[in-house]
């Protein structure tokens, strides 16, 4: 997801494991997580980021609150930055996702790392709306399109307007230089098992 915003951009990043959200804690493990902060490095390098630090979500409500609320962020997350660390990623967090996603809206972060799709998508819409781009990162092109959807309801009934689709193909068009590195980073440091 990207989108200019008042006061810069927002990147957020998620790779969900499974919908059923009772099982997303077993899809945040130490690997998965280096690998997307690797990803979200990557991906910084491409949009001028490089040099800013990724801001991570907690899993839990408050992120955990030094464990009151589950071991995630202790067990599972912070690793994974202490390794990104020794790569040279910068990162911050674990931080509870109500406060970090508005801190990253009002420019304090440029890129965000979620724990599960809900996490990040349903503000990230909610701020950005129309504005909004989505950006699949794991295939061997560029691909973008408009984040509100396919929009059925309107149409052929001529009322649709085109601003999303401007900002998704004004998005494909910077990432292209670079797609080859984020792709090749995808590949060599996820996987789907």
């Amino acid at each position: 997801m990207r989108a200019r915003g008042k006061k810069g951009q927002l990147l957020g990043l998620s790779r969900p494991r499974r919908p059923d959200i009772t099982l997303v804690g077993q899809g945040v493990t130490v690997e998965r997580t280096l690998a997307i902060l690797r990803l979200a490095n990557t991906f910084a390098k491409a949009v001028g980021k490089e040099d800013e630090p990724i801001a991570v979500t907690g899993l839990n409500p408050h992120a955990s609150e030094g464990g009151l609320f589950g071991d995630e962020e202790e067990e599972r997350l912070r690793p994974a930055m202490a390794l990104a660390a020794e790569e040279g990623i910068e990162t911050v967090g674990p931080l509870p996702a109500d406060a970090v996603i508005p801190q990253t809206v009002q420019g304090r972060y440029r890129l965000l790392v979620v724990c599960y799709h809900d996490q990040g998508h349903a503000p990230f819409k909610a701020v950005y709306g129309d504005q909004g781009v989505n950006i699949t990162v794991g295939l061997p092109v560029v691909r973008t399109s408009v984040d509100h959807g396919t929009a059925f309801d309107i149409a052929g009934q001529g009322i649709a307007r085109e601003d999303s689709l401007l900002v998704a193909v004004d998005q494909a068009i910077h990432l292209a230089p670079y797609w080859r590195d984020i792709y090749e980073t995808m590949k060599r440091f996820t996987t789907d098992g």
